[in-house]
């Protein structure tokens, strides 16, 4: 069965090689980069083709690329090999016996990314009794082409160790060095690991808080250098924010309003919880009554008994999760028949209708105080000002 396949084989030789020639035109390569590759391949034994392929992903800037395939001196019979180009089969070998070689085979049309497979064609002989088990040898793959290497991504870190990778295209292993601010990086095993491989880490006391550039190169076999973008990276204090604002202590009445504020520097995320503060829990917004939990307003829109005498505090997150806690501040509601000022002009109550009460009034109306709502319409607005401002200038109720 073996002599009846070789003719087929020599013909399909003819028909590939016909076809690859007619692909070759001007080399557009100067002086290609070569990598060669040791290949100890074990075959799935069903017959003289291998079924298994050594492959190799490529992005050649020109046209063409070479392939030579050196079969090892322990091989004990002769074999041919099938080269494919994203799984076509572009060309056909002939049968090589130990520590023979098929000299540069040029494949043309390979601008851009391809992948080139390699497989083992057995010949009955020597060894080779009807199965094909395995072949040994060396591919080498000549390309020219410069490695893609991706843009870094900017980062902002909240502590070291920090990671960083260097992501690139490229046929076969390259070579690493990273830079900071423009000062080539170099490992110290303290500060800086990784400064020449694809994965840097910075370690405390690399870089100060603040912003700091970063950048890597890519250096092939061949010695071709392609260098990344200067990215800027950043280094954040460890501090929580700073409460500028602490909220303060709100009464309203059944059916009415409620507001507390508490605002800070630098802040990424705000809760509110409910107390105790030794067991507290998160306030979540519901339609019609609570709104802004997660906000430095937090707004009670319809107030129950049941919300008397609430403990309220915010805690308060910056980007690296650092937070802090503003102090506690106490919702009083008034139950019905007891809520509203008696005489909106003498709002603080001390008997006289004078400029304290006016004090007293904005300070309430400014934080949204139910107590402010002297209409008694629900709201806090415009219209309780006009009211407040009707019976004090009467001199009292």
């Amino acid at each position: 069965m073996l002599a009846s396949m070789c003719p087929r084989f020599r013909s399909l030789r003819r028909v590939v090689l016909a076809a690859a020639v007619a692909l070759v035109g001007a080399s557009a390569q100067a002086q290609p980069c070569c990598a060669t590759t040791p290949v100890f391949m074990d075959c799935m034994a069903d017959g003289q083709h291998c079924g298994n392929r050594t492959g190799f992903s490529i992005n050649s800037r020109s046209d063409e690329i070479q392939v030579t395939i050196e079969t090892s001196p322990t091989m004990c019979s002769e074999m041919a090999f099938e080269i494919r180009v994203d799984g076509f089969l572009t060309y056909l070998t002939d049968f090589l016996g130990p520590s023979q070689s098929t000299g540069a085979i040029t494949i043309a049309g390979m601008t851009g990314a391809h992948y080139v497979e390699v497989e083992a064609v057995g010949r009955v002989g020597g060894c080779n009794t009807g199965v094909l088990q395995g072949w040994s040898g060396a591919i080498t793959m000549c390309v020219d082409q410069s490695p893609i290497v991706y843009d870094l991504w900017a980062q902002t870190l909240c502590d070291l160790p920090g990671h960083f990778f260097a992501i690139t295209d490229a046929p076969w292993p390259l070579i690493y060095n990273w830079y900071l601010n423009g000062t080539a990086l170099v490992d110290d095993g303290v500060t800086v690991v990784g400064a020449s491989t694809s994965f840097l880490t910075l370690l405390p006391g690399a870089v100060m808080p603040g912003d700091f550039i970063l950048e890597f190169e890519a250096i092939t076999n061949c010695g071709e250098v392609v260098r990344s973008n200067q990215t800027t990276m950043t280094l954040l204090e460890p501090q929580p924010p700073i409460i500028t604002l602490e909220p303060e202590s709100q009464t309203g009445c059944v059916g009415g309003e409620a507001v507390f504020r508490c605002e800070a520097t630098n802040n990424s995320l705000q809760v509110w919880f409910y107390g105790p503060a030794s067991s507290p829990t998160v306030v979540l917004d519901v339609p019609g009554y609570i709104e802004g939990s997660n906000s430095d307003t937090l707004r009670f829109t319809n107030l129950s008994e049941f919300d008397d005498n609430l403990e309220l505090f915010s805690v308060i997150f910056n980007d690296c999760g650092t937070a802090v806690t503003s102090t506690s501040a106490f919702l009083t509601v008034l139950p019905e028949g007891a809520c509203g000022v008696p005489c909106p002009a003498d709002f603080n109550q001390d008997g006289g209708v004078d400029g304290g009460d006016v004090d007293a009034f904005f300070s309430a109306w400014e934080t949204g105080d139910g107590a402010a709502d002297v209409n008694q319409d629900g709201g806090v607005d415009g219209s309780d000002i006009d009211t407040f401002f009707t019976a004090w200038e009467a001199g009292g109720c």
